[in-house]
């Protein structure tokens, strides 16, 4: 792949995001969405960067903000769209939501509660070392729930195991609304990596470039049997906690968010290496997709009630 090819396929994943994100906006406000959606607008180039060169087979655990790590990861945008809003035709059937799986993309999906992901990551881990397959498990959180008890017990769990885990730590210094330093006395999450045994970097979140060198760099050592890694990406949140909360009100974040647009930032290096008319075309394959996906959810049919309890059992399929 040519470093245009390469750069156009990630413009691709990150301005998906972007329109995803934004469907998900319109059908909420229609009325098809039954719960919350937290949107990731503004961390389009940490999934897409983070995500971008990994294998089919590796394992992926995401959190809250979904959609960019199924996009990142190929998975199926109907069905996304059809899952968020309930529907029979989506990933798990509508009985899922914002919590998306596919095992067969390697996505784990996310638990219900902030912070499970981390011992269910080193269980991943452990799973791809006895598989011997040099599989690889990236683990993404937010720096809310990085001070979760989960958090440390897994990371130094995973150092002792030399677990193949890429611990992604996307930080917007907001949790859901209280500010970083009011909750975290590091400067850096990733100043913690030290007291666990394995290494830790601190990069820019908008930069795709920066993120998808630091991320592959700890996937390499991953691969090889040298264990863990810890990445921590600053970025910002563009929009609250989820659609229906307030939001935190602070003007001079959503500035600095806004004038480090990874999209934007990103422009600046592809329209060096492709034509305004590739980009365009790139964008225009975009919007025929989110269009599909808006009428595929909107359309789709929703589950019949005696389906309800289908799936969660062995040998009870809906």
């Amino acid at each position: 792949m040519s470093s245009k090819e390469r750069y156009l396929k990630m413009y691709e994943k990150m301005y998906l995001t972007r329109r995803f994100d934004q469907l998900l906006q319109v059908l909420f406000q229609e009325g098809h969405l039954p719960g919350f959606i937290h949107l990731c607008t503004g961390q389009e180039a940490a999934t897409a960067g983070a995500i971008f060169d990994t294998r089919e087979d590796d394992y992926i655990f995401m959190h809250h903000r979904g959609c960019g790590y199924s996009i990142s990861r190929g998975m199926d945008i109907d069905k996304i769209a059809a899952e968020f809003c309930g529907k029979a035709t989506g990933y798990s059937k509508g009985k899922g939501g914002f919590h998306q799986a596919d095992p067969a993309k390697g996505v784990l999906g996310l638990g219900g509660s902030l912070g499970s992901n981390f011992p269910l990551s080193v269980g991943a881990g452990l799973t791809a070392q006895i598989r011997g397959k040099r599989q690889v498990v990236l683990s993404f959180f937010g720096d809310g729930s990085a001070n979760r008890e989960t958090a440390g017990s897994s990371m130094n769990l995973a150092s002792v195991w030399k677990s193949p885990v890429v611990f992604i730590c996307e930080n917007n210094r907001w949790a859901i609304s209280v500010p970083y330093e009011k909750s975290t006395a590091t400067p850096h999450i990733a100043d913690r990596a030290a007291g666990y045994g394995m290494p830790g970097i601190t990069v820019d979140g908008n930069d795709i470039l920066a993120v998808n060198e630091a991320v592959n760099a700890a996937i390499e050592r991953a691969r090889r049997g040298d264990g863990p890694s810890l990445v921590e990406l600053m970025l910002y949140r563009w929009e609250p906690h989820a659609q229906g909360y307030p939001y935190f009100g602070a003007d001079a974040y959503l500035e600095e968010a806004h004038a480090n647009d990874p999209l934007k930032k990103f422009m600046v290096i592809l329209e060096k290496e492709a034509s305004k008319k590739e980009i365009a075309a790139v964008e225009a394959g975009v919007e025929e997709q989110i269009k599909k996906a808006y009428d595929f959810a909107v359309n789709s049919p929703r589950p019949e009630p005696e389906d309800a309890l289908g799936d969660l059992y062995v040998g009870r399929e809906a």
